[in-house]
């Protein structure tokens, strides 16, 4: 859990709007138009004693293409994006027909690449990596009428494969990642309080793997509505008032 929650705290340093890297191609393409400018003017100093008009025009075409390049491929680079494996592309602003015949804005692209259309898309990343979340549910009736403080341990994600993954786009795209926690840990924290008001003391105690089946399946629902899915759900504490 601490792993995961110091990954989370990285993660949310990452901005949601898409910025691409300069790929190496890009630099190496740069290095040989920089290279043929170079050579252009080299050229131009050797022949200018016998051909130098002949030699400007040779170095001025060389530095039109070397110019071409660099602009051509600043440009790409700039409109290309790369999607890493826990993370989807969200590319919006043109109308896309999907498989099921629907009508959406957006098209989504994971652990792939994608062009982006200048001036009408904008690229957004979701985050895919693992949320841990930590429950305490306080004040909950047991059947039996006590009254407990139910801790747990759960890790939740948003969902990596259509159709769930559009709900999550439709809801949290471009949304602080605390807010996606708290989404996923209210909806837990209201599945396990209904449940705990079906058991007693002893049986929250004695059987808690059946509950956290449970409690999966309860939240499933909800969580598919959100576009989020459940990984992991633990309990981990349960007393009652009197510390017991």
């Amino acid at each position: 859990m601490a792993e995961l929650r110091a990954e989370n705290e990285r993660m949310k340093a990452v901005p949601a709007q898409g910025s691409p890297s300069t790929p190496r191609a890009v630099w190496i393409v740069l290095g040989v138009a920089s290279a043929l400018g170079v050579m252009a003017v080299l050229s131009a100093f050797v022949v200018s004693g016998s051909t130098g008009e002949a030699a400007a025009i040779a170095m001025v075409l060389l530095m039109v293409v070397a110019l071409t390049l660099a602009t051509i491929t600043l440009t790409v680079s700039r409109l290309l994006f790369v999607a890493t494996p826990n993370e989807v592309l969200v590319i919006s602003g043109r109308r896309v027909v999907a498989a099921d015949g629907s009508v959406r804005g957006y098209r989504l692209v994971r652990g792939g690449r994608a062009m982006r259309l200048p001036l009408l898309e904008r690229v957004d990343r979701m985050d895919l990596t693992a949320m841990p979340l930590e429950i305490t549910l306080r004040n909950a009736y047991t059947k039996g009428g006590m009254i407990v403080e139910v801790t747990a341990h759960a890790v939740a994600r948003i969902a990596s494969d259509e159709p769930l993954l559009n709900n999550a786009v439709e809801r949290f795209l471009g949304r602080d990642r605390q807010l996606v926690m708290d989404a996923a840990a209210q909806t837990l924290e209201g599945a396990l309080r209904g449940l705990v008001a079906t058991l007693s003391v002893e049986e929250l105690r004695q059987d808690q793997p059946k509950i956290a089946d449970a409690v999966l399946h309860e939240a499933e629902c909800e969580f598919s509505r959100l576009g989020l899915e459940l990984d992991v759900f633990k309990l981990a504490q349960v007393s009652t008032r009197d510390g017991s």
